[in-house]
């Protein structure tokens, strides 16, 4: 069974008070987690280890307020003029996003607060050219659509697996947006490197190929080539959204070297799964 992952946590972890109490703030870091160790073998069996290796980075706090920290860090940094989004409007949304999209038998570990970032940054921001570098069955991407179709922009999501590039363009014909969206089944550097315009928005989420013969391109290394292909492309004060970011990865390293150089607004939000968002100076 295909979707969110985090539906599954959601539905497994509803018999366990101390994970309602952890989502509340009402938990201590150290009890929540001596908690998850005393019950992991039950957990595995419930989730499944990639499920379970998530329950640790879970945020203590609501999607909303994760989400705010983000864009009252852009407002600061003058990246956004406002911090304030239809709250309503994204509930909406968010209820055609749940009984809407297809993900037939892909799953997706784009957690509730990671897509509420994309569609609140895209919704203020209001991007008229994004693109989407390892868009897969293009979950994540189409969070921003709401936002890209009040500005009368136009994303590129791409990927190079036919069948993900394929749901993806089915979906977003599904929601309403394909004359915003197209989906392209191509390497995005390449894509990249041939786009004739600037870009207000890129999106990152792809991970390369474990045997791909050049080091540079395998798993997450590959926001690296990515990153230099993009960064040129992107206008000053574009907004570049990725996930699966840490600090810590040697994976990232030439991502961080391009970023460092080109990007002074840096917000590492608290996410299940690393999102980061940086403005181009």
């Amino acid at each position: 069974m295909g979707g969110p992952v985090y539906d599954k946590i959601k539905r497994v972890m509803a018999d366990y008070p101390f994970f309602q109490q952890h989502l509340a703030g009402q938990l201590p870091f150290d009890q929540y987690l001596a908690t998850l160790q005393a019950l992991e073998t039950e957990l595995r069996q419930k989730l499944g280890a990639s499920a379970y290796a998530k329950m640790e980075t879970i945020p203590a706090c609501s999607e909303y307020t994760t989400t705010q920290r983000v864009l009252d860090d852009l407002k600061t940094a003058k990246a956004l003029a406002s911090s304030s989004y239809d709250s309503a409007e994204f509930k909406r949304f968010r209820h055609c996003m749940q009984t809407c999209y297809d993900h037939q038998e892909y799953n997706t570990f784009i957690f509730p607060e990671e897509g509420r970032i994309a569609y609140a940054i895209s919704q203020l921001f209001s991007p008229k050219t994004l693109f989407a570098a390892g868009s897969y069955y293009g979950y994540w991407v189409a969070w921003t659509m709401p936002g890209l179709a009040k500005s009368k922009g136009r994303a590129i999501l791409s990927d190079i697996d036919p069948s993900v590039s394929r749901l993806s363009q089915k979906n977003i014909e599904n929601l309403g947006y394909a004359p915003y969206a197209k989906a392209i089944c191509d390497d995005a550097e390449k894509l990249l490197r041939q786009l004739n315009s600037s870009l207000d928005m890129l999106m990152l989420d792809a991970y390369g190929r474990s045997d791909d013969p050049r080091e540079q391109y395998r798993g997450k290394s590959i926001y690296g080539p990515l990153v230099q292909a993009g960064i040129d492309k992107l206008r000053s004060g574009g907004i570049i959204l990725c996930h699966n970011i840490d600090k810590r990865s040697q994976e990232l390293d030439l991502f961080f070297t391009v970023i460092n150089a080109s990007c002074s607004t840096q917000i590492i939000a608290d996410t299940t799964d690393g999102v980061a968002v940086y403005v181009k100076d």
